[in-house]
């Protein structure tokens, strides 16, 4: 039987929702965002596949999950908001949200680059990062 799970991530914890493909919900909660946390929360489950926005905590979520042996689905942000706007906007709200639009098949998905392609990208982003502050801290002086 497969099961689906939605995460909302957040700095310092996440919500979780897990249900079975008829939408039974099985296990939801709140959980710190720490590896062995996230890692007991699911264990439970083999081969789930997870949908997670994108957001600044996607990559180090995903790395653990994945080496747990579950799918994980990107959510394009921008996409998911215009698809399930909601009057109530809450972590539990948008879990469940990504939880049931992946089990439907109405996710919108972003593109999951390579580990090694993600970790250039990081490269190049502090790079320029670090450009960007030179010239600033330059131009105060």
């Amino acid at each position: 039987m497969q099961h689906y799970a939605g995460l909302d991530i957040h700095k310092k914890n996440c919500q979780a929702i897990i249900c079975t493909e008829k939408g039974n919900i099985i296990k939801k909660g709140k959980i710190p965002t720490d590896p062995e946390k996230i890692q007991e929360f699911f264990q439970e489950f083999k081969e789930l596949t997870i949908a997670i926005e994108a957001c600044n905590h996607w990559e180090h979520i995903f790395e653990i999950l994945e080496s747990k042996g579950h799918h994980v689905v990107l959510a394009h942000p921008l996409k998911t908001r215009i698809i399930a706007e909601a009057r109530v906007k809450t972590d539990k709200v948008d879990a469940k949200i990504l939880m049931h639009l992946l089990r439907t098949g109405f996710l919108p998905t972003s593109y999951i680059p390579c580990k090694e392609i993600r970790d250039l990208r990081n490269l190049v982003r502090r790079r320029i990062f670090l450009g960007r502050y030179t010239a600033r801290l330059k131009n105060k002086i």
